[in-house]
């Protein structure tokens, strides 16, 4: 059990999963579960890439140093072809996003970088309860820290799991002094909009109680299924789970 204690470190991603359905949580998570996998998306490649292409700009010292013509060639390294029907699909796809990141580039390149981390994994424990996180960027303000999140999906949105176990994580590794705010900043490539968020202290402080209970429950290894038609049409276990949600046919 301690040994198990130890590994369990709780992302947004395994919160989020076990909230939806702590069935959902086993097949994905747990050693003894016969492993699922999502299909592969269209979708899913495309934001893949365009996260990896990002990090790749970061990486190079962000906007103000990769010139637009260079853009191209770092999204094709780490471009991603699983999903899609059609090369004419796939080509599409490809130049919305090289228009992603040149407009991206021309937004942002008169603002210095100041990136702690690019896509970093940082870790930290409070309350006993040890979290694990990786924001795609975390910029130093004056004063304060800005997480960033890139998202493609039209609705995409900050979660409070995604702000808050980010919220903690940072909080303790480098709130210092004890002033420096957190905020969060959502862009949205595909439009190019960004939304900036913030998340008081105290609210992300009230999550630990959550995140403690629900860390418990995986460790007592509560993982009954929570069946609904939503989020049964479209888990990755839906072929395998016993428990998923089949609607009545006319015959029922």
């Amino acid at each position: 059990m301690k040994n198990l204690e130890d590994a369990l470190k709780l992302s947004p991603s395994r919160v989020e999963a076990y909230e939806q359905c702590p069935r959902l949580y086993w097949y994905r998570y747990e050693p003894d579960s016969p492993k699922v996998t999502r299909p592969p998306s269209a979708a899913l490649s495309f934001g893949n890439s365009l996260h990896a292409a990002m990090r790749s700009l970061y990486q190079q010292g962000g906007p103000a140093h990769v010139p637009s013509a260079h853009l191209p060639a770092m999204l094709a390294a780490v471009w991603r072809s699983e999903g899609y029907a059609r090369p004419e699909e796939e080509q599409a796809a490809k130049r919305r996003a090289v228009a992603a990141l040149v407009n991206y580039r021309e937004r942002n390149r008169s603002y210095p970088t100041r990136s702690l981390y690019v896509e970093s994994f940082l870790e930290a424990a409070l309350d006993d309860v040890p979290f694990l996180v990786r924001p795609d960027r975390v910029d130093t303000l004056s004063p304060g820290l800005l997480a960033v999140e890139y998202k493609t999906g039209r609705n995409a949105k900050l979660g409070i799991h995604q702000m808050a176990i980010a919220y903690l994580v940072l909080w303790k590794l480098l709130r210092r002094p004890s002033d420096r705010p957190i905020r969060f900043l959502l862009v949205h490539l595909d439009s190019g909009q960004e939304q900036e968020q913030e998340l008081a202290e105290e609210k992300a402080f009230e999550q630990l109680a959550v995140y403690s209970a629900l860390r418990r429950r995986i460790l007592q290894r509560e993982f009954l299924a929570a069946p609904s038609a939503g989020a049964c049409a479209f888990c990755e276990a839906g072929r395998v789970c016993v428990y998923s949600f089949k609607p009545l046919s006319r015959e029922d």
